[in-house]
């Protein structure tokens, strides 16, 4: 897809998704890391934008303050780090959005998106990048770069 028309269908695609995901109902997150209600929305609104795989996009809340947008063997693993950079930035705001003013997800302060390549179910994956947005003062998550 030629640059221009892909900005354009992924800004369209934010907006849209905006709608979708505020109607969203949050649930607190589970012990066993399951996603929430709130973050299945938020997923299949990454999947729509980013034009992913579906088992390429998994996202987990296994710690209170952290929730992880796993990237699993995702074409991106062959990227460059600035054009997986590119990826988190749309994927980031979507995780933020989906779990904006909802009390379950009030002490979350980073959303990681972690490019992971797994070669089999159960296997151990390799960590082959991870970006953050941290939760600011003014509590809105900014990309943080190291």
């Amino acid at each position: 897809m030629p640059r221009i028309p892909r900005l354009l269908y992924i800004v369209a695609s934010i907006l849209f998704a905006g709608a979708l995901v505020i109607s969203a109902q949050a649930q607190p997150s589970a012990k066993n890391g399951r996603q929430p209600t709130t973050l299945d929305g938020a997923r299949d609104v990454i999947i729509r934008t980013i034009g992913a795989e579906k088992d390429t996009v998994v996202i987990v809340a296994t710690q209170k303050n952290v929730i992880t947008v796993e990237r699993i063997n995702s074409n991106m693993n062959g990227s460059s780090h600035g054009a997986r950079n590119n990826e988190a930035i749309v994927i980031g705001p979507i995780v933020s959005q989906a779990i904006a003013d909802k009390p379950a997800f009030k002490s979350v302060v980073v959303i990681r998106v972690q490019y992971l390549r797994r070669s089999s179910p159960g296997a151990k994956d390799e960590v082959v990048d991870t970006i953050e947005f941290r939760k600011d003062a003014a509590g809105k998550f900014q990309f943080h770069e190291t």
